[in-house]
């Protein structure tokens, strides 16, 4: 199973976790936070669209929880 390391904040892992199990509903998922990365072990490479629609979730996510959000 392949891993895939994502730079991110420990917060994060809510979002990354529901994602991930969006991608891979029948697939064993890992998720483990050391430095500043996830490293998250997953049935197959994410696409480049499924990276990118990771990604932008995360930043959502951030955005929508900050305190000055509108």
């Amino acid at each position: 199973m392949p891993t895939q390391v994502l730079r991110g904040r420990y917060t994060d892992e809510a979002v990354i976790r529901r994602e991930l199990a969006n991608f891979f509903p029948n697939g064993r998922v890992l998720v483990q936070w050391e430095r500043n990365r996830f490293f998250c072990t997953i049935p197959q490479a994410l696409t480049e669209e499924q990276y990118d629609a990771l990604m932008d979730a995360i930043e959502a996510d951030h955005y929508a929880n900050e305190k000055w959000a509108a």
